[in-house]
């Protein structure tokens, strides 16, 4: 069913390049998907003072808070279209046929309430889509096609104007509320009537899409106009220096970023920048689909939203990426320049972007019959190209041909200082020399030196040092008929090399370096010493070999186990890469000379030092939810600033949390800890939910912090209450049995003096038994609360905490190991229609009975815990993916077989871990093959490797 979402509707003109402000690549966007139906439509996105995200949709009013979405609960199936955040942190919400407001309640649970009965009969009966909302510190207003309606913030009505037409673009300009009467003009609202713009009337004949505040003052017209029109002081200028290929037209919604920029989206999933000062505009590409909603954080990021993901758009970040949109295909191995043109040799083959400075680059295959390149080196107009097996020579105008066999497997190619049209050549299992000779001539010269050969540094013409992934550094000699020695170079040239070692060499300028994975040396001519590069070893993860190269300019770009250095001359810092929704960094190139470029798989980023790291993002907590849990029974807590209040013994602490301001952000983390009980943090995890049980009694104060990666925690977020002591803890008791014991011993004071001494000592003995037990109790509570923490309260499985401890643990030992670990994600299928059905106490006994199966089979390396809800999960150390599909596969079938009244759903991802990898990869690979497993009709198993297949074939 075809549908209209704004007022926008054109066929894009395609073809036309922007060359105002051309940049190489898109800014960096993490995309988190939109929990909805397929085929529903997103309509509006607004963010809150906590920064937490709206999204409008036709489905409900959706809440991010950067870990959980939130459907707030609306009467009917109302359609958001509008969103609109309050003075007083409400969210003002307008749809089809329905109006009203989002508040919090006290204990932080989103309420709607809908105002569309305060208005009067006539206005209902004939009510139409809201298709914009705008608020001050006064006032709401609504606006239909052909009415606005004015609340006050308490939900009075408080006026209401029909247009004899339609209405188009509403506004607050300089505290004032424009809107556009169609047929008539461009008005704004004076006292309750609404009188017309100076230089307004000029907009009578069209219709006004959008109003945008211009950094010179007035305002920036957009309408169905093929232009933009500048209303200044009464007049009307064009601004038609836009790009042809985006019309006004095409521009679906937008905002102005800090410093004034405009950035509006357009259908086709590109954003439009536009810098009215500077009369540039340039584009980007963020979505493949039409962008409904846009906003700009309270840290200056942008967000935008479309059918399928939020997206987190860091406009302002150095780094910018190139990928499967611009041709970038497989991992990237190399990356060249030649004649103005990139070379990008990868596991996918041989591509190259023609007349890359012109504009932004675009990949095509290169037409050689080879599936994967590893080197690439130039002889005038002809090229070198390495292969899995062999040396292919590129001529203009003529085929590509092998000119080595297939045992040869080049890994890369040096360019010889002398003679002229000599190439040196590292193998997969040795050295060769090539030279060409006029017309179709050439010599190759090979040995094989056992290890691979993967850099190549000349040092002088005819000596050669290689760097070997196993066997540290080769020093060779190559004679003038391209004939060679070798020798490894060991602690006579100054290397002190670990046996089976890897080693790299490099070039910064005309100096050498060789770098293990203990040290980095500098070759002074005759040896190497020891030259730490201005401390970057010491910033390099343990035991990794840095890739290291230098630009013109002389500024020193680094990579080493997947983090990404750099050198501006005076000191090394980190560059925290976005590959939040992408794999690792694999290999570091120098383009032209100057710019260094990251590959990975599937992408290129290049890091654009012009453009300044925006300053980090302070890692604040919001408490989301709290609850009481015990006896079958769930009791919300209100969340009344810092403070729980008074809470009865033994009772089972549930608690969400988020850190808003930190969406988007790849490798969120959060730890915790009860202050006077536990003595250190917990570990950092992304699980952002505590679950505390048997709590001792008396005052408690839970700290939690966040952060994002592994940079510097943001302020610890307290949250405290009250435990009411059970009978026999409450010291007036206590010192009431005390009391009443001295007495009795005052009462016999008369008795002989012997019986008296005796009885006395006998109730100090006993009094002092009755401490030592109360002390010892105690002691034993503080033991066990530990352990019952790492319980979930009602299955009695491993909780969260528990699962994420586990999993670290059994990471770094993966890690360590190099051995496969495995994640089952379980979730019990249509829970909450069994839930409505048989009621919260059924729903409960059939937790636990799930739970119970789902554990059966645990032992020393299987672990299954409670992930929340209906949620389960399963650890699997030693397990690869065959393995735990199987496992997988048996647990369902048990559920199945047992007959709970629900089936399972279960997601399943196994890695190997490797230096420098998150564990969050794991984590999300599982989840994600839950999602599909679930979308593809439930009651299956599911793996990571096959969710693409899953998704092709689930109906849409």
């Amino acid at each position: 069913m075809a549908r209209m979402r704004g007022c926008a509707c054109a066929l894009l003109l395609l073809g036309s390049a922007v060359t105002q402000a051309s940049v190489i690549g898109d800014p960096p966007a993490n995309h988190i998907a939109l929990p909805l139906a397929p085929n529903s439509a997103s309509y509006d996105l607004e963010q809150d003072a906590r920064g937490l995200l709206y999204v409008a949709t036709e489905e409900a009013v959706l809440v991010y808070d950067g870990v959980r979405w939130e459907r707030v609960a609306t009467p009917g199936s109302i359609v958001a279209r509008a969103l609109e955040r309050g003075p007083a942190g409400q969210m003002y919400v307008g749809g089809f046929n329905r109006l009203g407001v989002i508040r919090r309640d006290a204990f932080g649970v989103l309420i709607y309430t809908d105002w569309t009965e305060r208005l009067p009969s006539a206005h209902r009966q004939d009510f139409e889509d809201v298709w914009d909302v705008r608020a001050d510190a006064q006032a709401v207003y609504f606006r239909t096609l052909k009415r606005l309606f004015r609340f006050n913030h308490d939900g009075r009505l408080t006026g209401v104007w029909t247009a004899p037409g339609r209405l188009g673009a509403i506004e607050f300009v300089a505290g004032e509320l424009w809107l556009q009467w169609r047929g008539e003009g461009l008005k704004k609202l004076v006292g309750d009537d609404f009188e017309m713009v100076p230089g307004g009337a000029a907009f009578a004949d069209t219709q006004i899409y959008h109003l945008w505040m211009h950094p010179r003052g007035g305002q920036v017209v957009v309408s169905q106009r093929p232009h933009l029109d500048w209303l200044h002081e009464g007049a009307v200028r064009k601004i038609d220096w836009l790009p042809a290929e985006v019309p006004p037209t095409a521009l679906s919604t937008h905002a102005t970023l800090r410093g004034g920029i405009a950035v509006s989206g357009v259908q086709d999933g590109r954003l439009l920048e536009i810098d009215f000062l500077a009369e540039t505009a340039k584009i980007s590409s963020v979505s493949n689909d039409y962008i409904s909603g846009m906003v700009v954080g309270r840290d200056g990021e942008l967000w935008t939203v479309d059918d399928e993901a939020l997206s987190r758009v860091e406009l302002a970040s150095p780094w910018r990426l190139l990928d499967a949109a611009d041709g970038v295909r497989g991992t990237q191995a190399e990356l060249r320049e030649f004649g103005g043109d990139w070379y990008a040799l990868s596991s996918a083959g041989l591509y190259r972007a023609p007349a890359v400075g012109t504009g932004k680059p675009h990949f095509a295959r290169v037409d050689i019959p080879i599936t994967e390149a590893w080197a690439i080196a130039a002889d005038g107009d002809d090229m070198l190209v390495g292969e899995s097996y062999s040396l292919w020579r590129v001529r203009p105008g003529a085929p590509a041909r092998a000119i080595s066999d297939k045992k040869l497997y080049p890994r890369v190619l040096l360019a010889a200082q002398s003679p002229p049209r000599r190439f040196y050549i590292g193998t997969g299992d040795g050295f060769a020399v090539v030279d060409l000779g006029t017309g179709d001539e050439f010599r190759i010269q090979q040995a094989e030196l056992g290890p691979s050969i993967d850099t190549l540094v000349e040092v002088a013409p005819g000596r050669v040092l290689a760097g070997s992934p196993t066997a540290g550094v080769f020093d060779l000699t190559v004679a003038a008929d391209g004939s060679f020695k070798s020798a490894v170079a060991g602690r006579e040239l100054g290397l002190a090399l670990v046996p089976d070692s890897e080693a790299r060499v490099f070039a910064l300028g005309p100096v050498a370096f060789a770098a293990t994975g203990q040290a980095i040396y500098r070759w002074n001519g005759q040896a190497f010493v020891a030259d730490d590069l201005g401390g970057l070893r010491a910033l390099l993860p343990p035991a990794s070999v840095p890739t290291i190269v230098q630009s013109a300019d002389g500024s020193r770009w680094a990579l080493s186990a997947g983090r990404a250095f750099l050198h501006d001359g005076r000191h090394w810092r980190e560059l925290v890469a976005p590959t939040a929704n992408g794999p690792a960094l694999r290999s570091l190139h120098l383009v032209d000379g100057q710019l260094a470029v990251y590959g990975s798989t599937g992408r290129l980023l290049i890091y654009d030092r012009s453009r300044p790291a925006p300053p980090p993002v302070l890692a604040n907590v919001e408490f989301r939810h709290a609850w009481l849990e015990g006896s079958g029974q769930r009791r919300p807590l209100p969340l009344r600033g810092d403070h729980l209040g008074e809470l009865p013994p033994r009772a089972t602490l549930r608690l969400q949390y988020a850190a808003p301001m930190l969406a988007g952000e790849p490798g969120v983390l959060f730890r915790q800890r009860v202050i006077g009980i536990d003595r250190h943090w917990s570990d950092w995890s992304p699980v952002a939910e505590a679950s505390l049980g048997a709590l001792p009694s008396g005052r408690m104060r839970l700290q939690i912090q966040a952060r994002k990666g592994s940079a510097e925690p943001g302020p610890a977020r307290s949250l405290t209450w009250e435990i009411t002591p059970l009978w026999h803890e409450r010291t007036d008791l206590r010192l009431l049995l005390i009391g009443m014991l001295l007495l009795l011993g005052a009462v016999g004071a008369s008795a002989a003096a012997r019986w008296r001494l005796t009885r006395l000592r006998a109730r100090n003995d006993r009094l002092e038994e009755i401490v030592h037990t109360r002390t010892e109790a105690l002691e034993q509570a503080n033991v066990q609360l530990r352990a019952q923490t790492l319980r979930d309260g009602l299955t009695g499985i491993a909780n969260r905490r528990a699962f994420d401890n586990a999993l670290h643990d059994a990471w770094h030992l993966a890690t360590i190991e190099h051995s496969p670990l495995a994640l089952l994600m379980i979730d019990a299928d249509h829970f909450k229609a069994f839930n409505d059905h048989h009621g919260h106490l059924q729903g409960d006994e059939l937790l636990r009975a799930l739970a119970t199966e789902i554990a059966r089979e645990d032992h020393g390396e299987r672990l299954s815990a409670r992930w929340g809800g209906e949620e389960f999960a399963v650890l699997m150390l030693h397990a690869d993916g065959t393995t735990a599909r199987q496992e997988a596969e048996r647990v369902r079938a048990r559920v199945l077989a047992c007959g709970f009244g629900v089936t399972v759903s279960v997601g399943v991802a196994a890695v190997v871990p490797e230096p420098g990898m998150s564990v969050e990869r794991l984590l999300s690979a599982a989840d994600s093959a839950l999602y599909a497993a679930k979308a593809a009709g439930r009651n299956r198993v599911v793996t990571d490797v096959e969710i693409t297949d899953i998704r092709h074939d689930s109906p849409s």
